[in-house]
């Protein structure tokens, strides 16, 4: 298996550390599971210590589960990680032409830091 098809969608990782659901957290590169041949969401279940993912594909068909303190925390962490990256390179290159639309970049931001401040609710 050739995991550089393959990327990690974080709006659905970061929905699926606050509610049970079907979420295509794992995608393509390009944000169209389709590309990455895959075609059914991860199943996300939340139990009292552990959130557990029944994902189909990319085959074979698993079961992962995760400590909900430890999901919680690494999930917040990545978002982190994630805004201050973001906010560093949008500043870097504030003028440069962006294949990203100023828009799509803002109502993302937004989302992600409401999904931080809801982690970080959890976990501090």
């Amino acid at each position: 298996m050739d995991f550089r098809n393959y990327a990690t969608d974080i709006e659905a990782l970061s929905l699926s550390s606050l509610k049970e659901g079907a979420y295509f957290i794992i995608t393509c590169a390009c944000g169209c599971p389709g590309c990455a041949g895959i075609d059914m969401p991860v199943r996300v279940t939340h139990e009292k210590e552990y959130v557990t993912w029944y994902p189909a594909n990319p085959l074979p068909e698993r079961i992962l589960t995760f400590k909900k303190e430890d999901y919680h925390y690494s999930i917040y962490s990545l978002l982190n990680e994630y805004l201050v990256t973001t906010e560093r390179y949008r500043r870097k290159f504030m003028n440069a032409d962006w294949h990203m639309k100023p828009s799509v970049y803002l109502y993302n931001h937004k989302y992600l830091l409401q999904m931080r401040e809801k982690l970080a609710k959890l976990i501090l």
